[in-house]
């Protein structure tokens, strides 16, 4: 009884086989550490950003874990503005008209009485 590699044909068979897999696992390897760079890229501002937001902003931190809660709009308002974001960028990145900040900030806040 001959084994199945017996024959140079068997062995060039089970070598390309092997070949292949190696290809598949080497580009699999490959997307995933594309993948990783480019979501570490999009996850740490790089340097000049946070320093643009620093001087923008008094604690940009606190902002921008503001922005990542998803609170309600008015709670997310309030963040922005103990973190000294001016009102006007508030205002657009709440949705809150800006006329009316203001008075809902401060509603909010138990300083003025609804109506």
């Amino acid at each position: 009884m001959q084994s199945w590699l017996s024959t140079p044909e068997s062995w060039i068979r089970a070598a390309a086989v092997l070949i292949g897999i190696a290809v598949v696992l080497l580009l699999l390897a490959a997307v995933l550490g594309w993948r990783a760079r480019r979501r570490a890229r999009r996850a740490v501002p790089d340097d000049a950003a946070r320093r643009l937001v620093a001087a923008l902003v008094a604690d940009p931190d606190e902002a921008l874990a503001a922005l990542r809660r998803g609170d309600e709009p008015c709670a997310t308002a309030i963040a922005l503005l103990r973190a000294g974001v001016p009102a006007t960028g508030v205002a657009r990145l709440t949705g809150i008209d800006a006329a009316d900040l203001g008075e809902v900030v401060a509603t909010r806040l138990g300083v003025l009485e609804p109506g």
